[in-house]
């Protein structure tokens, strides 16, 4: 028999694994009871929290203060880029003339 509409039977999906993945016996209860079946954490810190921190390298701060960045850097232009331009520059521009009515 299937489960149809007014049974009151459970679908399989609505299940979902109870029926299916096997339960282990908690020998010890208690707040500590997932700990001691995990073990203790570690305090270190894993290679994917830490980042880049210990791969790439740093260069010497030699001047801090507000301009550090653009200092290093370079001065900026206030020159319009290619990009912020469009295409003002390559596309052609034809004559128009004043439409006649």
């Amino acid at each position: 028999d299937a489960a149809g509409a007014g049974s009151g039977e459970m679908s399989a999906l609505a299940m979902g694994s109870a029926g299916v993945m096997e339960r282990t016996a908690v020998s010890k209860g208690g707040i500590t009871a997932g700990n001691d079946a995990a073990g203790a954490g570690s305090g270190e810190m894993s290679a994917l929290s830490m980042g880049s921190a210990g791969v790439m390298e740093r260069t010497a701060v030699s001047k801090g203060g507000i301009t550090h960045g653009n200092d290093a850097a370079g001065a900026g232009s206030s020159e319009a880029t290619a990009l912020s331009q469009g295409s003002a520059g390559v596309m052609e521009r034809t004559e128009t003339t004043a439409p006649r009515l």
